[in-house]
């Protein structure tokens, strides 16, 4: 089993409640390889660019 590890998280849903699809989008990409980001017309909707 030295393989592997388990993570165990805590996850405030208060505090996550509070955060937009950008912040969490930027957050990810912040972490990890991903489209660039852009934003639609519609400030609550978010397009991905190839």
């Amino acid at each position: 089993m030295s393989n592997h590890y388990h993570l165990v998280l805590k996850i405030d849903t208060e505090q996550q409640q509070k955060l937009t699809q950008e912040a969490v989008i930027s957050r990810w990409l912040q972490l990890f390889n991903g489209h660039p980001i852009k934003k639609t017309k519609d400030s609550h909707n978010i397009a991905y660019q190839p």
